[in-house]
């Protein structure tokens, strides 16, 4: 059962970044994680091996199609010098989280069973969903290469790099005007 999900991580990975060069980094991780959340939240009522299986291969699908698409996003945005550092910090974020979950399980699953502790690790990621829809940028690059109005493309270099755009404003005002 535990091979299924890694299965379906795998495969989450592997098809997510072409997908997401087609939708956009943003749409691919905001519905990888509802689609891990809920499918999580199917594990908690499975009736048998059989679904559990599936409901799991489910699972890892959405959580291989985020894993590397917010560690493209992050890249593309984190400043090059704290780069490799933020994206260790992700990467160790999953490991932390699924040591969490270890702990969570030892109390949960006495008190409650085992049910309890895929309810709570479903509801999570679709509590944190919305807060994705309002703040994660989508990728400047994929904007660029769909021909984005230059205007949403320069709002989102803004939030993360102050000021771009200004020296282009100085030097060229009819070019910035575009």
């Amino acid at each position: 059962m535990i091979s299924t999900a890694l299965i379906g991580l795998a495969l989450g990975a592997l098809f997510s970044g072409p997908l997401a060069d087609w939708l956009g980094r943003k749409k691919i991780i905001i519905n990888s994680v509802f689609f891990f959340g809920f499918w999580t939240i199917a594990t908690a009522f499975s009736q048998n091996i059989e679904q559990m299986i599936f409901f799991r291969f489910m699972t890892g699908l959405g959580l291989g199609a985020a894993m590397p698409n917010m560690s493209t996003l992050v890249s593309e945005y984190a400043p090059e010098r704290q780069r490799s550092f933020i994206i260790t910090v992700i990467f160790c974020g999953f490991t932390f989280g699924a040591a969490i979950g270890g702990f969570a399980a030892s109390w949960l699953i006495p008190q409650f069973g085992w049910h309890s502790l895929m309810a709570l690790g479903g509801i999570l990621p679709l509590l944190f969903a919305p807060l994705l829809i309002w703040k994660l940028p989508e990728s400047a690059r994929f904007l660029v290469i769909k021909q984005a109005p230059v205007a949403r493309i320069h709002a989102i270099l803004q939030r993360f790099y102050p000021g771009t755009g200004e020296r282009k404003r100085q030097l060229y005002p009819a070019a910035a005007a575009d």
